[in-house]
């Protein structure tokens, strides 16, 4: 996702001086690239939660399964 707003960020450059994109157009290309920013921050954050718990759960798990084979 991070390197999709990169090439947001890019086509928005796209030209040079010789030709420069419309100022809305510029403004939802900047739009876009901060929705997906989000997104990737909020899929970063739930991805480790998610990772956490799965590790703890197996974790769990593996103690439990262990004492009952002794």
């Amino acid at each position: 996702m991070r390197n999709f707003t990169g090439l947001l960020q890019t086509a928005k450059t796209v030209g040079g001086g010789v030709a420069s994109l419309p100022p809305d157009v510029a403004r939802s290309i900047d739009d876009v690239a901060r929705r997906v920013d989000a997104a990737s921050d909020e899929l970063t954050a739930r991805a480790a939660s998610n990772s956490r718990r799965i590790r703890t759960a197996l974790d769990t798990m593996y103690v439990r399964k262990t004492k009952r084979c002794r």
